[in-house]
């Protein structure tokens, strides 16, 4: 160490003789560590101190620790505070990261960790991970932070550093999360297509891969012996560097598994599972996407083309100058031994990126010049989009996406300015928070009249959020539909709000359309075509019209991150709380255009009694005030309660002796009810509170399932007042006719508004 430092590091460290085991117990049963504390020791060049010998702090000026890196809800951190208190020096942190699956606006911290934090902002600027991370501390009112990242991304102590195009990779290392859970259908396909592909697998937990994660011997078998000739673990940075001297591209879930890939000149792709990983991502601009995006069906050549670094090459100085910034208020000071390092892969053809250089610091969040420029293309009965997205606001997509729309019929003759409004209805709230401009040749002059209407009405209901934005458009056209054939679409899910809104239109013979990729994701084959079965046998019973489209528009936008940048303000979701209404409403549009339906009818979520309650992104101020082609949209059954509804479904089953099979559910991914999610529960509940067999109504209520509503009755887990206290009083009225019904009973009983 130079001995004009007087810098610390708090980590353990071991005997190179110590087992394998004993080693991973001292890097924190995560070989990941090894990554940033090495960038730490290259960059500051600190004294390492480990917790057995903290005597010695009395000896710095300062400590830099990495203890906060992982905080779960309500985590502590006794010992820490501990050492604080009885050091009075700085404990500098790199970098604080709260672990959430999701960026929950409502994070808790533990009472001891705010104190904690508040003792440690008093004598450092507190590094933090993203800006998640950060909205979450200042809410707690602790302010002296900076967002930095990891130290693992400035191990090059390079702020002119490029990651260049290179090699198409012939040897790849993959990584995942860890083998904890139970696999999931996308786990299997991610390995069955590692394992096909004969990758260096590198794990960086002690946990096993074993039998009882699959459920399925004939995969485990086969993932297990590619496991045992390809997996590796390395229990120090050097060996981890070696171990990867083959290899020219890495991917997988696991963030310093990537990232000491690109130490070594080696391409990576980010796949994120959670938001510590997802704030990371975000911040330096690496090229990510979803876990959940994985395609088992996709070429390798997709994934490394997905591996673009132009945006991260064009931020990187900034980036690297803030953490400079934040090194020097805290008194640490680069090792001059620390020379600044290439990105080393080898250099074949370098594509060039058309990139702005971002100007300043804010920039990095906030560019004035976002635009997007977008362009139909109709081929049969699908209709695909040309995008074209410039400026920062890029975070909010998953770039490379193709949006679609797929109809059940020829779709080419519908005009350009009617087929634009699909796409135009999921970039216009992006557009509105972001400052967007959207350019496109040709738009409906209805459409293009009531956007400002329809931005007044998300004004008025989140006077939170700035809504600007505009809209050029080279030409604009008149569209109509035929008015006197008076024909009516209804936008149809088969659950209780749709069903309602079906059998109050019955009348007028409607033709019901349902929408697959909304809450069915494209790849569910078999459940899209069970629900598909069970509609259309609903369109026949009635004597009336089904149709569908198909549509990838919920995989365009990266809805985790416009969640918490804004969604998150008002404590809900981007798709719930500002996109859904005018994009389910838009979609319909080339369809409703060339069929003549001058009447587009989606029901209402909630009722009139619940308005000053409730944000939601389809209200009746927000989509009746949509238009296009001369349809009018209505916003149907708002009057009505969901309890409302629910007795409207029933009396008229009743009344004509009809049985229907509601969907409701959010989490099967089958197109069945798994009964006993919050809106399964929501919806059987109140018909046993009326009296009524659920298994009518399409909930399959076993004994079993009895049993775990019991439980989260009891559990409390239902938290949702506004429709759960409705039911409990409904169960109260009809209480001495339902006393033998233990769910009534426990629901009457246990539950807490």
């Amino acid at each position: 160490m130079n001995s004009k430092s007087k810098t610390a590091l708090l980590m353990n460290y071991f005997d190179e003789n110590a087992s394998n085991e004993e080693k991973l117990k001292l890097i924190g049963a995560n070989s990941g560590n090894l990554v940033f504390w090495d960038s730490i020791k290259r960059l500051f060049n600190p004294e390492i101190i480990s917790y057995q010998e903290t005597d010695r702090l009395k000896d710095f000026d300062r400590v830099i620790i990495t203890d906060l890196i992982w905080i779960n809800e309500n985590a502590k951190f006794e010992y820490l505070e501990g050492l604080v208190d009885k050091y009075n020096i700085p404990f500098i942190p790199m970098s604080i990261g709260l672990q959430s699956s999701t960026f929950n606006p409502n994070f808790q911290l533990a009472e001891e960790t705010v104190r904690l934090l508040k003792k440690l902002e008093e004598r450092a600027v507190l590094g933090v991970r993203g800006h998640y991370t950060a909205s979450i501390l200042k809410k707690y009112g602790i302010n002296n932070i900076s967002v930095i990242g990891c130290p693992s991304m400035y191990y090059w102590n390079n702020p002119n550093l490029k990651i260049n195009e290179a090699k198409e990779p012939q040897n790849i290392s993959c990584n995942y999360k860890t083998f904890y859970w139970a696999f999931s259908r996308l786990d299997k396909e991610y390995f069955t297509y590692c394992a096909n592909k004969k990758m260096q697998f590198v794990e960086q937990t002690g946990y096993q891969f074993k039998l009882e994660l699959t459920c399925d011997t004939k995969f485990f078998e086969y993932i297990n012996g590619w496991l045992n000739s390809k997996k590796e673990i390395f229990y120090d940075y050097k060996s981890w560097s070696n171990g990867l001297e083959s290899i020219d591209f890495s991917m997988g879930c696991r963030f310093h598994g990537n990232v000491i890939a690109l130490h070594n000149g080696i391409k990576s792709l980010f796949l994120t599972v959670d938001s510590r990983t997802k704030e990371m991502t975000d911040y330096f601009r690496l090229p990510a996407i979803s876990f959940s995006s994985f395609n088992i069906n996709k070429p390798i050549s997709y994934y490394y083309d997905l591996a673009d670094y132009s945006k991260f090459n064009a931020n990187y100085p900034l980036i690297f100058e803030k953490f400079v910034n934040f090194a020097k208020a805290n008194g640490l000071t680069f090792d001059k031994n620390a020379k600044p390092l290439e990105f080393n892969a080898k250099i074949e053809n370098p594509k060039e990126k058309n990139v702005e250089t971002v100007k300043n610091l804010e920039e990095i969040e906030y560019d004035p010049i976002n635009r997007v420029t977008v362009k139909p293309i109709k081929k049969g009965n699908r209709i695909s989009y040309d995008i074209k997205i410039s400026g920062l606001w890029d975070n909010c997509f998953f770039l490379g996406t193709e949006y679609f729309v797929e109809f059940d019929q020829n779709i080419e003759s519908c005009p350009d300015s009617v087929a634009v409004i699909p796409i135009l209805s999921t970039l216009l709230p992006v557009s509105w928070v972001e400052d967007a401009t959207i350019i496109v040749d040709d738009i409906d002059e209805d459409f293009y009249e009531c956007i400002e209407r329809v931005k007044e009405s998300y004004r008025f209901m989140i006077p939170e959020i700035e809504f600007k934005g505009n809209i050029i458009a080279k030409k604009i056209t008149k569209n109509n539909v035929n008015y006197m054939q008076n024909k009516t679409l209804c936008l149809y899910s088969g659950g209780v709000d749709a069903t309602t809104t079906l059998l109050r239109n019955i009348n007028y013979k409607p033709t019901i359309m349902t929408i697959w990729g909304t809450d069915i994701y494209l790849n569910y084959v078999d459940a899209w075509n069970r629900v598909k079965d069970q509609n259309e046998k609903t369109a026949s019973r009635f004597g009336i019209e089904f149709t569908w489209l198909k549509s990838s528009f919920r995989s365009l936008l990266n809805e985790t991150y416009l969640t918490h940048k804004y969604a998150s303000k008002v404590g809900g979701n981007w798709w719930h709380e500002l996109q859904h209404g005018i994009n389910l409403i838009c979609l319909v549009a080339p369809y409703a255009y060339l069929n003549n339906y001058c009447n587009i009818k989606i029901a209402s979520s909630y009722s009139e009694k619940d308005e000053n309650r409730i944000i939601c992104a389809s209200l009746p101020y927000i989509d009746e005030n949509i238009k296009y082609c001369g349809c009018s949209i209505y916003h149907d059954g708002w009057y009505l309660s969901r309890m409302d509804k629910i007795n409207y479904i029933i009396d008229y089953a009743k009344k004509h002796h009809e049985k229907f099979k509601l969907r409701v559910c959010w989490q099967e991914i089958t197109g069945e009810n798994c009964c006993v999610c919050e809106k399964c529960a929501r919806t059987l509940f109140p018909i046993l509170a009326k009296g009524e067999n659920p298994v009518d109504y399409g909930f399959n209520l076993t004994e079993e399932i009895e049993k775990k509503l019991i439980t989260k009755l009891e559990n409390h887990s239902f938290n949702n007042p506004l429709f759960w206290t409705q039911i409990q009083n409904l169960a109260i009225k009809n209480k001495e006719n339902l006393k033998g019904n233990k769910l009534i009973m426990t629901l009457i009983e246990k539950y807490k508004p």
